[in-house]
């Protein structure tokens, strides 16, 4: 048996999504075979009091948590995330554990840095599209996936615009060259007078950081484990050596699978499962929904909320725009205990992603019960759903096309029975596991 560091790539044991999902199976998963685990956590400065590094203990697990951003950590430092003291504190860190092999799913920069300084073994697990590109999700100003090589000069001015792109500011700034961004961004980093004009100003220069930061896990780790084909190819793209790069697809615990009945006789039930941002498409689905006419023919279930109010904001803004839609039902934000029931209460779970979507959990947990999915050819769903057998792939951000796929669904539910009947489970958590501990003796 092995000693284990699980690095999360954020709170371990809150803030439940995607990432700290697959960390929290994967920590308990691998204690339970009798390896000695401990979870390291990023804590939020700003949320947190106390000492800057602090263990405690989940479920048996020991857990050690540091508060990020560093005490004196400049803003360049903070978006590279290789300050001297920073991996020096992951360098400390590792001496107490002590660990044979660390699986990092985050805070990769520092922490390929203090494991290749110190000689541990490591293997690096990028679970989302913010491993390889500065703003967090590979989506273009015109809401496409990013297909792009990364570069200073691309990705500030998309930045830019991205995040300030009301009034056409950001795109007026995004047409100043990388050069005078490096002179002013350098020089507000340090000094800012200007206040939120000047955090608008140094968005380039901390993009630009950022992407050091990135080159320097990607260039760097001695294996890279991606959840998808298309994560591998935006992994390699990015600059990672294609022969450390491994695909390996999730695995899930099982769920129930109950059979779909009452089609034909009420209206088929579309839904949604998990984070509500502008990323995950609702505001593409909700459009498709009105332009398919389903006329009492089909009804779409939400479940899940916003985390950020900004994000929370653009939703009700949707909502408002819609008004009264009586085919529409939100259910909101549901424990993970609660799965099962919810797929069970659908007939097909709709992903409507329009950014690279790195594996698509909830693709797999509708599959294993039972339910057919209609997706988005967003990069881990296609890993998952073969077209027309146990699912369907539309383009993304495509509502035309989308609202035209629930339209023919809602009006011939004998597809959707069919194709329930080829859904299964794709891969069991414990066969994940079998594959990460060959990848780790490997290490």
């Amino acid at each position: 048996m092995s000693k284990i560091l699980v690095v999360s790539a954020g709170p371990f044991t809150r803030q439940i999504g995607g990432g700290q999902s697959y960390t929290q199976d994967l920590a308990t998963g691998l204690a339970a075979r009798g390896h000695q685990v401990t979870v390291f956590e990023p804590m939020a400065s700003a949320a947190e009091a106390g000492e800057l590094l602090q263990s405690s203990l989940w479920q048996d697990i020991a857990v050690w948590s540091v508060r990020l951003p560093l005490p004196g950590e400049t803003l360049e430092e903070q978006s590279a995330q290789l300050s001297p003291a920073r991996i020096d504190l992951f360098c400390q860190i590792l001496r107490k554990v002590g660990p044979d092999v660390v699986q990092v799913n985050g805070q990769m920069p520092p922490m390929v840095s203090a494991c290749n300084i110190l000689g541990i073994s490591y293997v690096v697990v990028a679970h989302h599209p913010g491993e390889v590109c500065p703003k967090g999700d590979l989506l273009t100003p015109t809401d496409a996936i990013c297909e792009s090589v990364p570069s200073p000069a691309l990705c500030g001015p998309c930045v830019l615009q991205c995040k300030k792109g009301g009034m056409g500011i950001g795109r007026a700034l995004a047409a100043l060259p990388m050069g005078l961004h490096r002179q002013i961004g350098r020089r507000l980093a340090r000094n800012n007078p200007l206040g939120y004009i000047g955090r608008v100003l140094y968005i380039p220069w901390m993009t630009e950081q950022h992407l050091l930061g990135l080159a320097s896990y990607l260039r760097g780790a001695q294996t890279i484990v991606a959840p998808s084909r298309a994560m591998a190819t935006a992994l390699i793209r990015a600059g990672a050596p294609a022969q450390r790069v491994k695909v390996v697809n999730h695995g899930i615990h099982p769920l129930a699978c109950t059979p779909i009945t009452g089609l034909g006789q009420r209206p088929l039930r579309f839904g949604f499962v998990g984070r509500v941002d502008h990323a995950k498409g609702l505001h593409v689905l909700v459009k498709a929904m009105q332009m398919a006419d389903i006329d009492g023919k089909a009804e779409l279930h939400i479940y899940g909320d916003a985390t950020r109010p900004q994000d929370r904001d653009v939703w009700h803004g949707v909502l408002k725009a819609l008004g009264p839609a009586p085919w529409l039902h939100l259910h909101g934000k549901f424990e993970r205990d609660q799965a099962a029931r919810i797929y069970a209460a659908l007939d097909v779970l709709v992903l409507p992603a329009i950014y690279l979507e790195v594996y698509g959990l909830v693709v797999a947990e509708a599959l294993s019960a039972g339910r057919p999915v209609l997706s988005t050819r967003c990069g881990g769903p296609e890993d998952q759903i073969e077209d027309g057998v146990n699912g369907w792939l539309v383009n993304p951000n495509d509502p035309a096309e989308l609202g035209k796929r629930i339209q023919h669904l809602a009006a011939t539910p004998a597809i959707v029975a069919a194709a329930a009947l080829n859904c299964e489970l794709k891969k069991a958590h414990g066969q994940y596991l079998d594959e990460m501990e060959k990848i780790f003796d490997a290490s």
